[in-house]
């Protein structure tokens, strides 16, 4: 939708319209005060010159008849709703492509002109009928049918900060993940020469934050240091360059807090990482659950979840 002053000062109204019907539904309020209550507490977040723009705005709904006013307030929900993207924001771009390829190129660009705007790498052009009620409505079918074989959150019965995470923190969290696992790694290394001289091989802002993790790491049990050193050992002779390893670490921690999620969790996570990512998380997720204990999968879940928390309190905006 259009980012228009008088847009703008239209969406408020009928957020304020909506909240006084909510409050004139509480028998415990005095209906008459409703409106002035709602309206006040609205126009004390506009600036002066919003302010007034936002009573004209009032004052010509007002003046409209009963069905002025629905078709008033049907006409700014739909505005509302085609500013909402079809698909899921968080969707990395390759699925996208991927599954644009099987489209004809009509559908297309039908596609790629709902989509936002950060997955429009190519130019759009609509087709010459594009235009008119009946149209819009073969588009919105077009873009519902396409969303369906993607998996939004909406389809998560019970998202946690671990799903909520875009594509960008996700692969932050990977990241930190595997940091912290190393640290953990290096709890049970006496000498403070050694632990130097193991993290040498990380380039020096990867063996910073690892520092930083091992001096703020909370008690932890026998079983997960363990656990963490082995992890820690099998990545490396996996992965000699240390950069890689620690992606590949977290890799494996975040296909262990998968163990036992429901199919859609699992599709949710993998769309968000690139389609060339080898091997798929499906895979790791099966192998990791197979040599890791209930207990020490319920514990890593929980510290997974932890650092999710984390990356989202401080997100970029």
């Amino acid at each position: 939708m259009n980012d228009a002053p008088g847009k703008k000062l239209e969406v408020f109204l009928l957020l304020a319209l909506r909240r006084e019907t909510l409050l004139n539904s509480d028998e415990n309020i005095e209906n008459e005060k409703v409106s002035e209550k709602v309206f006040s507490a609205l126009t004390a977040q506009l600036t002066a010159t919003e302010a007034e723009g936002f009573e004209r705005t009032r004052a010509d709904y007002e003046q409209k008849s009963e069905a002025e006013k629905e078709n008033w307030r049907s006409r700014i929900e739909a505005a509302i709703a085609d500013d909402e993207p079809f698909i899921d924001r968080s969707i990395h771009r390759s699925h996208i492509d991927a599954a644009l390829q099987n489209e004809t190129a009509a559908v297309r660009n039908i596609l790629l002109a709902g989509m936002p705007s950060e997955y429009r790498n190519r130019s759009i052009q609509k087709p010459e009928n594009a235009s008119g009620e009946k149209s819009r409505r073969l588009e919105k079918s077009i873009c519902k049918t396409f969303a369906r074989q993607f998996v939004g959150r909406k389809n998560l019965p019970a998202p946690t900060a671990f799903d909520v995470l875009n594509g960008a923190q996700l692969a932050r969290l990977i990241r930190l993940a595997g940091v912290r696992e190393v640290a953990l790694a290096c709890v049970r290394i006496s000498a403070v020469e050694s632990v130097a001289s193991f993290l040498r091989r990380f380039s020096a802002e990867d063996a910073r934050a690892i520092a930083a993790q091992l001096n703020g790491l909370p008690e932890t049990s026998g079983e997960r240091l363990a656990f963490a050193e082995n992890l820690v050992q099998a990545a490396l002779e996996r992965e000699p360059k240390p950069s890689a390893m620690l992606d590949l670490l977290g890799f494996r921690l975040i296909a262990i807090l998968l163990c036992g999620g429901a199919p859609e969790r699992l599709a949710y996570t993998e769309q968000k990482l690139p389609l060339e990512v080898e091997p798929k998380l499906s895979d790791v997720i099966e192998a990791q659950c197979r040599k890791t204990p209930a207990g020490l999968q319920r514990e890593i879940g929980r510290q997974i979840e932890q650092l999710a928390e984390t990356i989202r309190r401080f997100k970029d905006e």
